[in-house]
């Protein structure tokens, strides 16, 4: 078994991607860490830590490599279920604990503050885009949405849009005294200069250093 798990990528890759228990654990931990064991240096908001740490989300990663590499049974009613339980488990969750519902987020507050969600929600959020992405690529869902101009601009400005996000967000609550952080013009606001930013990113970065990269090396031809 062990000497089969070390030779066989096919089964490291099966654990791996079986290993989304690991992401609550992960989260748990950073939480921890960020608010009782603080250095000078650390960020000293633990939910903001625990949203952009890269290792929060190790189970994000292993849906994504799941859904590459194997089949997902009944995808369609998996996004259905998946569409309607995660806005009502946030919203559950929400009248739990503040008594009251906040329909601009569909219980999905910005960092998943709300009495810890964070440590738990971004793996039923994680789920939700995974079959969703599925659904997309290998079923041909919303295909027809998906291939007018807009869209499909922001597919290609999409790096910058993940890259800068954080960043943005992290300006706008920093420097405006009008925004709130659990407020719905904070998403729109910052997806506006996310988007601007990410297509500066591209126009004066990405794409003249692709470009210069194909210049020098061409993928070969197909034909």
């Amino acid at each position: 078994m062990a000497a089969d798990f070390v030779s066989n990528p096919e089964t490291q890759l099966k654990s791996f991607c079986r290993s989304n228990h690991l992401g609550p654990l992960m989260r748990g931990l950073i939480f921890l860490i960020f608010t009782y064991f603080r250095a000078p240096f650390m960020i000293d908001v633990p939910d903001i830590a625990v949203y952009a740490l890269p290792f929060s989300h190790i189970d994000a990663f292993a849906f994504g490599a799941y859904a590459s590499q194997f089949e997902i049974p009944r995808p369609r009613l998996q996004l259905i279920l998946a569409a309607t339980l995660v806005p009502s488990i946030g919203l559950a969750t929400q009248y739990l604990v503040e008594g009251q519902l906040r329909w601009n987020t569909l219980g999905q507050e910005f960092l998943l503050s709300v009495d810890h969600m964070n440590i738990w929600g971004y793996s039923l959020l994680n789920y939700l885009f995974m079959v969703t992405i599925y659904n997309v690529a290998k079923m041909g869902f919303w295909s027809t949405l998906l291939d007018i101009a807009p869209l499909r601009y922001l597919g290609k400005i999409s790096y910058g849009l993940y890259v800068y996000h954080t960043g943005v967000i992290w300006f706008i609550l920093k420097f405006s005294n009008t925004i709130d952080a659990g407020g719905s013009s904070l998403y729109y606001f910052s997806l506006v200069v996310t988007i601007l930013v990410a297509s500066l990113s591209y126009f004066l970065f990405e794409k003249p250093i692709n470009d210069f990269k194909d210049k020098f090396f061409p993928l070969p031809s197909h034909s």
